[in-house]
């Protein structure tokens, strides 16, 4: 998928991000692709609230794929002035392997660059998703070695397996001008 469209989320699109994470991270079509972590958590993964509270935040910002139909995929940006900070990032379970996920987080990078003048990335990722963690780590992130608990009062989940953590990973960018 060569030309796909990014752009800033709106409002009118609240309801198709949370159905789409909401499916990639833990719904029956999830486990269709390889990003699911249904076997870990159980719950919703994205309510409302979040994508509200997200939109109305200066400092923060999520890029939405741009299907024929739907919104393909998805990530959050948050800039915490030193760092930028990754988040929320789901492609659909049906429209996975195929660069969409990969184009976007390149995307989120380079708007973190050019817009903030950030280029010291942090997400977290759910500690025993070694795929996942390799899919990073080919794209530059490192693991920073620091965990913490999986973060309940969030209201992101209910892990199903004991002594669930978090890791942090970090990538820093010379990114090239254009």
């Amino acid at each position: 998928m060569d030309n796909i469209t990014i752009r800033p989320a709106l409002e009118t699109d609240s309801e198709h991000i949370i159905t789409l994470v909401n499916d990639a991270y833990r719904g029956a079509s999830g486990q269709l692709g390889w990003t699911h972590e249904a076997a870990l958590l159980g719950g919703t993964r994205l309510k409302p609230k979040h994508i509200s509270e997200s939109l109305q935040q200066a400092d923060k910002l999520i890029l939405v794929v741009e299907g024929t139909e739907s919104i393909l995929a998805c990530i959050q940006l948050e800039n915490k002035v030193d760092h930028a900070f990754l988040g929320m990032f789901a492609v659909a379970p049906e429209s996975q392997a195929q660069g969409i996920g990969s184009q976007l987080l390149e995307h989120a990078e380079q708007y973190c660059f050019k817009n903030w003048n950030i280029h010291h990335l942090n997400m977290l990722v759910v500690s025993g998703r070694d795929e996942l963690v390799a899919y990073y780590q080919r794209r530059g992130y490192q693991s920073k070695g620091t965990y913490a608990e999986f973060p309940v009062h969030l209201d992101v989940g209910t892990p199903l397996v004991d002594n669930l953590m978090i890791e942090l990973l970090e990538k820093r960018y010379a990114f090239k001008p254009e």
